[in-house]
């Protein structure tokens, strides 16, 4: 798997304008809001135009981008 970077603020302005109209589909009273539905579609984004290919990669990038 490649090294990742963590993507700049301008990448994340254009992401944020582009999404923003997405409702979130999760229950709102008994959902798993441990994470913002847009922080979700952004890291799935990012990890696989980085070259992650399934779920374990994401998570993988994810992860890498904690710290």
């Amino acid at each position: 798997m490649q090294d990742f970077s963590a993507p700049n603020d301008c990448e994340k302005t254009l992401f944020l304008s582009s999404f923003s109209t997405l409702k979130d589909p999760r229950r709102q009273s008994t959902g798993n809001f441990r994470h913002q539905i847009m922080d979700m579609i952004f890291l799935v984004i990012s990890a696989v135009v980085s070259g992650a290919v399934d779920w374990k990669h994401i998570e993988t990038f994810g992860k890498s981008q904690l710290n």
